[in-house]
């Protein structure tokens, strides 16, 4: 065969494959807004010309260079098949992520999947394995079919078909830039929140030209500008503290994903009694949807769009500080590793030689043996004159596992979590149910923790908190939205919260408090700290029932403003979404400026 036919041919594999890459692709739009005629027509646009454009530029810089080897075909048909079983057994993965999480594979996902700790993060069952097995077989079979048909169809593909092809494809994708562009000069956010909807999505920009030759720009109605400070410079805390010394331990018990639904006495029998007797929020939210900002905001007081600065500064938390000029016996009991996400080298950074994570072979097994080792600590500890403080972090809820012995409550269950079966139409019932039974085998857990305490007397002069890092949603808004990193509904951000204040008595609070909080109320309250509450956090003093809102959640790479009536959601590029609380797109609603204003200034205010 000769070098043109092997070009010929290649292009035929190749546009085989973009025909697959459009059909998995369907899977994207599962939980797309496509309700208007502009989106669906656009939606059609940009599937053909993204993924076109894509495919070509494989051709080129790739397929045509492979194509120097016509005269080894085995060779060159076998690096066909292995490339691209490989790319789209990926872009399948993609899909399952997107409908998780609704973003792409990115450093944060391939860090969990490989760093220490991922067998905890993602329990996979072996039915799955084996479903992962027979799909890469069936995408080898797939691509070796293209190879076969590649050169079957190459008489029916003349020279002026590939030309005609080729331009078509070239004009669709320039229609799907141009449209885009035209809309992030105008600023129609219908089209302008689709970006996100497919990997690699870059689409071409070109506001100057726009504005000089199409568009007035002064008749646009432009949103306020989304700025996270450049150049900067760490002012954490902005003033030194002043504070007083404490006799008073603090004990952290903190479930990973813990949906606030779930602290009722048939869920979590021991962690409702106690919530009787003493603080209960009801209305309290994190900081994140996800385990690296749920800690770090609980820790710090701050959003974690200063996670990096952080590490890059060596900046532990001022409670840490504090603790540790006054004596404090620090103790980390962790399930999951505190290596990945790495809050090791921030929120726990300045901690010598902590325990950063428990030996165990599954989840449950973890968490039962941090109990236990929290329990000996207790019986064994020598200096009783120092106070301590021991944080207690579990993972059974985060893993939706217990042991296969443990009989929970609810029935029917799931003998582990299915996330391949995961649709809008699912009933979530058998799901929610292992969830539930794992939270009940955390509590059972904890109950031993409460018995320690009060066999030491220890109530008297301990601060007991119990929360989560972040929520667990179950497709409660019926988005398709599953487990969290998803998107910042209450179901994915709100957390239990019960505080055992010694001497104090039981309420029930029904005002907003955060993550934020937890901070300045343990410094003001049993440390005298004088210093004014915004040198070093966001929130306030947990009683205090004014307004909190808008409230910022998030990290650096995904982060949001929470007000009473929406959740406006800002994107990788500094454009945002606005959804309603139900995350309902609200699209033409009018932008809250002075809430988006008040919201920067809270992101930048501990920088120079």
């Amino acid at each position: 065969m000769s070098w043109k036919s092997t070009l010929k041919r290649g292009f035929i594999f190749f546009l085989l494959n973009s025909i697959l890459c459009l059909l998995i692709s369907t899977r994207y739009l599962i939980n797309t807004d496509i309700s208007s005629l502009s989106t669906s027509i656009y939606l059609i646009i940009s599937t053909i010309g993204h993924y076109f454009g894509i495919i070509l530029l494989l051709y080129t810089i790739v397929y045509i260079p492979l194509s120097l080897l016509y005269k080894l075909p085995k060779l060159l048909n076998s690096i066909l098949i292995i490339l691209f079983s490989s790319l789209t057994t990926l872009l399948i993965v993609d899909t399952f992520v997107f409908q998780l999480y609704r973003f792409h594979i990115n450093n944060f996902i391939i860090g969990l999947i490989l760093g220490e700790g991922a067998g905890d993060i993602f329990q996979i069952g072996t039915n799955t394995y084996l479903l992962g097995l027979l799909s890469i077989s069936l995408i080898i079979a797939l691509e070796s079919l293209f190879v076969f048909l590649s050169k079957k169809w190459l008489h029916i593909f003349s020279i002026r078909k590939v030309k005609t092809i080729t331009l078509s494809g070239l004009l669709i994708c320039l229609l799907y830039n141009g449209i885009y562009a035209y809309s992030d000069a105008v600023v129609f956010r219908p089209v302008l929140k689709l970006k996100v909807v497919y990997p690699l999505s870059f689409p071409l920009t070109a506001k100057s030209f726009i504005y000089k030759y199409i568009v007035d720009e002064t008749t646009i109605n432009t949103s306020p500008k989304i700025t996270i400070q450049e150049n900067k410079s760490l002012n954490y805390p902005k003033q030194k503290l002043t504070t007083q010394s404490s006799k008073m331990n603090i004990l952290v018990l903190m479930i990973d994903a813990w949906n606030y639904q779930c602290m009722t006495p048939q869920i979590t029998p021991n962690i409702n009694s106690f919530a009787k007797e003493n603080q209960l929020f009801l209305k309290h939210f994190s900081g994140s949807n996800m385990t690296k900002g749920g800690v770090f905001s609980f820790f710090y007081g701050i959003p974690a769009l200063y996670w990096e600065d952080m590490i890059a500064n060596q900046t532990a938390p001022v409670l840490f500080d504090v603790l540790k000029k006054h004596n404090y016996d620090i103790q980390l009991f962790p399930s999951a590793t505190l290596r990945n996400p790495s809050l090791n080298l921030n929120v726990f950074s300045s901690l010598k030689d902590p325990n950063l994570s428990t030996q165990g072979e599954n989840p449950n097994v973890k968490d039962a043996n941090i109990t236990k080792n929290f329990i000996q600590y207790i019986k064994t500890r020598k200096d009783t004159t120092s106070p301590f403080f021991s944080f207690v972090f579990y993972d059974s809820a985060h893993a939706i596992n217990h042991p296969k012995d443990y009989k929970g409550p609810f029935q029917p269950e799931w003998e582990y979590p299915k996330y391949e079966l995961l649709s809008n139409n699912l009933d979530p019932i058998p799901f929610f149910n292992l969830y539930k039974n794992s939270v009940h085998y955390v509590d059972h857990l904890i109950k031993g923790v409460f018995d320690i305490i009060k066999e030491n007397n220890l109530l008297e002069n301990t601060i007991v908190i119990i929360t989560g890092d972040h929520g667990q949603e179950f497709n409660e808004n019926h988005k398709n939205y599953w487990g969290h990193n998803g998107n910042f509904s209450k179901y994915q951000t709100q957390v239990p919260l019960i505080i055992h204040f010694p001497g104090e008595t039981a309420k029930v609070m029904n005002h907003l408090t955060t993550h934020y909080d937890i901070t300045p109320t343990i410094l003001q309250k049993y440390f005298q700290c004088k210093t004014p509450i915004k040198s070093y956090s966001v929130g306030k003093n947990i009683y205090d029932k004014s307004a909190r809102e808008p409230i910022v959640m998030g990290t650096e790479t995904k982060f949001a403003f929470r007000e009473k009536d929406r959740i406006t959601y800002i994107n990788d590029d500094r454009t945002f979404e606005i959804t309603d609380l139900d995350l309902n797109p609200l699209d033409d609603a009018p932008i809250h400026a002075k809430s988006i204003n008040q919201s920067m200034k809270i992101i930048n205010q501990y920088y120079q």
